[in-house]
Order: structure tokens, then C-alpha cells, then sequence
């Protein structure tokens, strides 16, 4: 009974959940991204910023709606599970894990780069050791976890707003579209953008761990949203419409940053980046670790990884993910492959899993509203992941589709008789 009401009150609120929110859903592409958007469709960046909020939150409605009518631990796979089956809801769990396995490797060693940088050391040895701490920091109660991200994503927001704020009011350029719109350019821009949308398929993942279902989730996506929004459009804002050089060109994040931070503004920019990245693998490894324990309870995987602490935490898929993220870091030291391909890997197997989502979630909610839009963000993702995979990894995915289409429906078949 104690160890029943310790889970019971000690679950995350509409501040806590936000804060495993933003941080991963601004990730260090709020970093990379203004600059290389702006280099590519000038004072057209700020359009192309408008349209990857809207479909940011078109992607965030749906997913939460899915959330609180189809809450557990398993996230979005209980809506698959509905929608298509048992066999589509494994596909999109494993495209899910798959996609983790790599990206939170990857997105670690991109935290190293930051702290390399820094002076700290061999980027590879700086990754294994965040691989432990951010392990470490996950056996925590989650609400633990909660607050350290919610400071970690409220320092990140606060500094990129203000810094781009006071950019923007003491330095600003006129505020109008003067520059030529290059439809490819363009296009191409928000291609790139349109993997800032990722994360919002993890929150369901959490839905177990929070006090109350529809409010809290409901309250923390609408405050999530609000934020993400405002740093994104403020920091893109100043970089297409703030001058700090006086030489009427573009600037970097830094550049943005000089102003109110002067000369430590790359030193501030840098820890950012560790936070955002920290932030990100802690919602997506949490989120997966009680997906993989989930799969665990209905016998889709071994029983071992459903084993958790007395405050709820599935500590055993968490070391496991963490041994795999560690794996992926030492084959990459040796030089089996790059980050570019750990990232490009990571974001195929994430669109797919958010493709079959965003399918789920058009049959079962049941509106004319999301099934109109969500048919759109489901060809733009099919569009996307076409665009940037590889062959080889567009071939595995699709061998994987099939397969599993194949499986749900001979089980379909078998029940029928």
C-alpha cells in the first residue's frame, strides 16, 4: 500500500511535464537551424518558420488527443494497436526503439561537441560519460527527472528569448519581406525544418506518470506549444531582423547573443546545447524505456526488461538502452560511421514511427478536421523520409513494414476461422 501511494502522489505536473517537453522539442536545432534557414531563403526564413509552427501544432494536437483518449505506458502504440492491430502497433514500437537507439547516441555525442569545445576533452569520452549521468539521472522518480529537465528547458527558453529580444529592440533592421522568394530554396528550407517537430509522439509515453490524464497533459502541451512557439519565432525574428555587427548582413546565434552576453556568448550558446541535448535524451529514452517495459508485461519482448523500482522506474530497459546508446558511441569512435548517418538513420525510423501515429490517430479521432490535415502531414513525412533516406535504409524499412502487414493480416485471417 505505501509503495501504491509513493507512485500514486509523486507524478509529474503541467511544470514538470512541460519542462520534458521543450527542451527536446527545441533541441539543439534551435542552435544550427536560424542561421542555415536564413543563409538559404533570407527574410523568406521567417515564413518558413510560421508554417513549421503551424504543423508543430497540428502534430502536437493529434498526438495529444491520442494521449488521453488511449493513455499507458505503451504512448501512441495503444492507438495503433487500435487503429491497425497488434502486429502494426510492434512495427511502430520498434520503429520507435530503433529510432532512439541511434539518435540518443547521436544527439549525446552532438552535447560532447559542445563541451569539446569547451576545453573538456575528447568528444567520445565526454559522450560515454553523459551516456552514464543521463542513465544515472533516469533511475531517479520521475518526477525527479521532471524538475531537472524543467530547469534545464526553462534556462534554455529564458536565455534564447531574452538574448534575441535585446537583439532585436537595440539593433533591429526594418521589419519587411524584401528579399526574392526562390520556390526550391524555399521548399527545401522547410524540409529541413520540419524535423523540429519531433517529440510531441513521446509525451503519451508519460501519460502513466502524471496526476491527472486529460488536465495535465492537456494543460502542459498547450503551455509547451506556447513556449516553443515564442522562442522560435523571437529567435528567428532576430536573426533576419537585427543587426548587432552594423553591417546590415546576416549573423549567427552568437552574433545574436553579443549584445546581452558579450563575449561569453559562445560559452553560453555551448552549455545551451549540452542542456538541450541532456534534456532531449532523458523525454526519449525515459518515453521508450516505459515503452520497451510495456512491450515487456504483454510478452513482446523478455520479461526482464518489466522489471522497476518501488518509485515505478523500468530501471532494466533504461541500463539496456543506455549499454546500446553506449555501443553505438564506441562504433562510431572506430571510425564503422558518422554522426551524419547516425542522425539521418534516427530520423527515418522517428518519421516512420510518427507516420503511423499520425494514421491511428486520423481513425480514431474521428474528426474531418484531423483527417483532412493529417492526410497532409502524412504525405509531407512520406515526402521527407523518401527525400532523406538511403536506399538501403528506405529498403529495411520497407521489408519491415511489409512483414509486419503480412503478420497482422495472416492473424487477422487466422482469428476469422
Amino acid at each position: 500500500m505505501n509503495r501504491q501511494h509513493s507512485v500514486k502522489e509523486k507524478k509529474l505536473g503541467v511544470w514538470t511535464l512541460s519542462g520534458l517537453i521543450i527542451g527536446p522539442i527545441l533541441g539543439s536545432g534551435i542552435l544550427m537551424l536560424p542561421s542555415t534557414i536564413y543563409e538559404l531563403v533570407g527574410e523568406w526564413a521567417i515564413v518558413a518558420w510560421l508554417i513549421i509552427i503551424g504543423v508543430s501544432l497540428l502534430t502536437a494536437y493529434i498526438f495529444g488527443a491520442i494521449s488521453i483518449r488511449y493513455p499507458g505506458d505503451a504512448g501512441i502504440a495503444n492507438a495503433v494497436n487500435r487503429a491497425f492491430g497488434g502486429q502494426i502497433k510492434v512495427l511502430s514500437s520498434l520503429y520507435l526503439i530503433l529510432g532512439v537507439s541511434v539518435g540518443a547516441a547521436a544527439v549525446l555525442l552532438t552535447a560532447s561537441e559542445y563541451l569539446s569545445q569547451l576545453g573538456w576533452g575528447d568528444p567520445f569520452y565526454i559522450g560515454y560519460a553523459l551516456t552514464a549521468v543521463c542513465v544515472l539521472l533516469l533511475f531517479c522518480r520521475i518526477t525527479v527527472v521532471g524538475k531537472i529537465s524543467l530547469l534545464m528547458s526553462t534556462v534554455s527558453a529564458v536565455v534564447l528569448f531574452t538574448g534575441s529580444a535585446v537583439s532585436l529592440s537595440n539593433y533591429p533592421k526594418v521589419f519587411a519581406i524584401m528579399d526574392n522568394f526562390q520556390p526550391q530554396s524555399f521548399g527545401y528550407a522547410v524540409l529541413i525544418l520540419f524535423w523540429a517537430v519531433f517529440g510531441w509522439d513521446i509525451i503519451g509515453n508519460y501519460t502513466d506518470e502524471v496526476k491527472d490524464i486529460r488536465k495535465t497533459t492537456s494543460r502542459g502541451m498547450i503551455l509547451s506549444f506556447i513556449v516553443i512557439a515564442g522562442v522560435y519565432l523571437v529567435v528567428a525574428a532576430a536573426m533576419q531582423w537585427s543587426d548587432p555587427a552594423g553591417d546590415g548582413g546576416g549573423h549567427s546565434l552568437g552574433g545574436i547573443m553579443y549584445p546581452l552576453f558579450g563575449e561569453r556568448g559562445q560559452q553560453i550558446i555551448a552549455g545551451l546545447g549540452v542542456f538541450l541535448c541532456a534534456s532531449t535524451y532523458l523525454l526519449y529514452v525515459g518515453g521508450i524505456s516505459r515503452l520497451t517495459a510495456s512491450l515487456s508485461g504483454e510478452r513482446i519482448l523478455p520479461a526482464f526488461l518489466g522489471q522497476r523500482t518501488k518509485h515505478n522506474t523500468p530501471f532494466v530497459a533504461i541500463s539496456v538502452i543506455g549499454l546500446v546508446n553506449a555501443a553505438v558511441i564506441l562504433f562510431m569512435q572506430i571510425g564503422a560511421y558518422d554522426i551524419s548517418m547516425l542522425v539521418l538513420v534516427a530520423n527515418s525510423f522517428l518519421g516512420m514511427n510518427a507516420l503511423i501515429g499520425i494514421l491511428a490517430g486520423i481513425k480514431v479521432l474521428k474528426s474531418r478536421v484531423v483527417a483532412i490535415l493529417g492526410t497532409i502531414l502524412s504525405l509531407f513525412l512520406v515526402v521527407v523520409i523518401g527525400m532523406y533516406s538511403s536506399r538501403s535504409l528506405l529498403l529495411i524499412i520497407s521489408i519491415l513494414c511489409v512483414f509486419f502487414i503480412y503478420r497482422e493480416w495472416r492473424s487477422r485471417r487466422v482469428s476469422q476461422h
